[in-house]
């Protein structure tokens, strides 16, 4: 009796390992803050982590049929013209890119990564968004500073040329 005890304990130790492995990595994925979406190639949206569903507003993904991603990333009714995300879905060429999103109010990094069946088969892509506000409002002050450090010395400079016109006359 004591052997079939030891045997049967590891047995369901491990049965519930592997039966809250899925519960595990969904905690993981959804503590992410970065936006995370996974994309059919028909542009669907098939999963979201809760950053996404938040950031993009995204309705119930079990009761929608088609969330198609445009809708929530761009505010359009069809793939924009040069979207490197929807390209990536056709090429097959992962993609970063930065840009400001007026649809989200935000300056966003995309990073899309083609996703491949085993047939080596194009089958969505997956998008990670990062929201890069803050640092582009940070580097527009640096720029404005920098500019005006630049006027104040072309300024200063001016003053001290007239000044010595002024004294060599004198």
């Amino acid at each position: 009796m004591p052997n079939r005890d030891k045997n049967k304990q590891p047995q369901t130790k491990t049965q519930e390992i592997i039966l809250d492995s899925p519960k595990d990595l969904e905690g993981i994925f959804n503590t992410i803050t970065d936006v995370i979406t996974i994309h059919d190639k028909d542009f669907n949206i098939i999963y979201a982590n809760d950053a996404a569903k938040k950031v993009l507003a995204l309705p119930n993904m079990k009761m929608s049929k088609a969330i198609k991603c445009y809708n929530y990333y761009h505010g359009t009714i069809c793939p924009p013209k040069g979207c490197p995300s929807c390209d990536c879905v056709i090429t097959g060429i992962p993609a970063v890119f930065e840009l400001f999103e007026p649809h989200l109010s935000r300056h966003i990094e995309i990073r899309a990564i083609p996703r491949f069946d085993n047939g080596n088969q194009i089958i969505g892509v997956i998008h990670i968004l990062r929201d890069i506000t803050d640092r582009k409002l940070s580097e527009e002050e640096i720029k404005f500073s920098h500019e005006k450090l630049r006027n104040l010395a072309a300024h200063l400079n001016s003053v001290r040329e007239e000044e010595r016109k002024f004294i060599a006359r004198e």
